[in-house]
């Protein structure tokens, strides 16, 4: 039986390799194959798209809740009465620790630290750390957490539409500000 099914498998994967599914060097990612009916049409990337689409998205306030509804359609607001999240999955959160506690509860481990006054008047920055959670007793995985947050509405807003036009999650913080109606991206202030 067992032999049966190691072979179902791997004609499977053969069938997936040869069909053209898995793009060679790039992996699942960057397969046609794969839709996100849940994400933006603003956003062209398909490496932001599969992410969005298979992340979390946390907001801490209602103005927040509408831009992370610009990234996905059911993005989660956090109140009071649901503010022990604990992160299972790829993640983002839109807001600074002021405005999302689970922001808050993570802002330690980010390399930039957002406050009201830092990166500053319409500034933000889009950031992003990798934690190990725990999944069962003795089973950890590795999953991205995104920051899009700024020292103000302004900043975060920047925040979010910037990282809308990336074609890549950043390993390095971006910092960014809301100047003349868009997005721009700027120096480490």
């Amino acid at each position: 039986m067992r032999k049966m099914v190691l072979i179902l498998v791997m004609l499977t994967l053969a069938l997936i390799v040869m069909s053209g599914a898995y793009a060679k060097g790039n992996g699942w990612k960057s397969s046609p194959y794969i839709r996100c009916p849940d994400v933006s049409q603003d956003i062209k990337s398909y490496t932001l798209k599969v992410f969005i689409q298979t992340a979390d998205i946390y907001a801490g306030t209602a103005s927040d809740l509408d831009l992370a509804k610009e990234l996905k359609i059911n993005p989660v607001l956090i109140t009071n009465t649901n503010n022990n999240i604990e992160i299972t999955k790829d993640t983002i959160l839109i807001g600074g620790p002021v405005a999302n506690p689970l922001t808050k509860k993570l802002m330690d481990k980010f390399p930039v630290k957002v406050t009201n006054e830092y990166p500053g008047k319409n500034k933000g920055v889009i950031e992003m750390i990798k934690l190990n959670v725990k999944i069962s007793d003795h089973l950890y995985k590795e999953v991205k957490v995104l920051l899009l947050a700024g020292s103000d509405r302004w900043g975060t807003k920047a925040a979010v539409e910037y990282f809308k036009t990336l074609d890549y999650i950043p390993e390095e913080p971006i910092f960014v500000e809301w100047k003349d109606g868009k997005a721009v991206k700027i120096e480490k202030p």
